[in-house]
């Protein structure tokens, strides 16, 4: 009886061995199935975080691109505001100016019409002196 309990026992004593022996090849496969898995999550995170790199150096150069772009509208805008106000500057001495010349025009044609009225007065007056000379030359011969 004790015999067939040492047996027994044996026995139970080897599928432990056993059980234990599959739980531990069990083991050291999940293990490396869970070590492959974290290797492969490790790339994918490196992966990742490279293109993470990427995306925030081309993020970087779109910055500075845009902050370019906004200094060279403001920039150019400033540029458009100084040339607006020098074209109402222009504009401004351009009417003076073609005022002046109306003013001056006017002045002039003023001055041309009383010259020409001076040139009728002083005619007139030249051939009241002619017939006057030619009257007295008459009676100067008459004499």
């Amino acid at each position: 009886e004790l015999q067939g309990l040492i047996e027994k026992s044996t026995l139970r004593s080897d599928e432990l061995q056993n059980e234990i022996r599959r739980i531990e090849e069990q083991h050291i496969n999940e293990r490396q199935n869970l070590n492959e898995e974290l290797a492969e999550a490790q790339d994918e995170a490196s992966q990742a975080v490279k293109s993470l790199a990427e995306v925030k150096a081309q993020l970087d150069v779109a910055l500075v691109d845009k902050k370019t772009s906004e200094l060279k509208i403001s920039e150019l805008s400033a540029v458009i505001d100084q040339s607006s106000w020098k074209s109402r500057e222009l504009q401004s001495k351009l009417d003076t100016s073609v005022e002046e010349y109306g003013l001056e025009r006017s002045r002039h044609e003023d001055l041309l019409e009383q010259a020409q009225n001076d040139l009728i007065r002083v005619q007139a007056e030249y051939k009241k002196v002619l017939d006057s000379t030619a009257a007295a030359n008459a009676k100067v011969s008459e004499l």
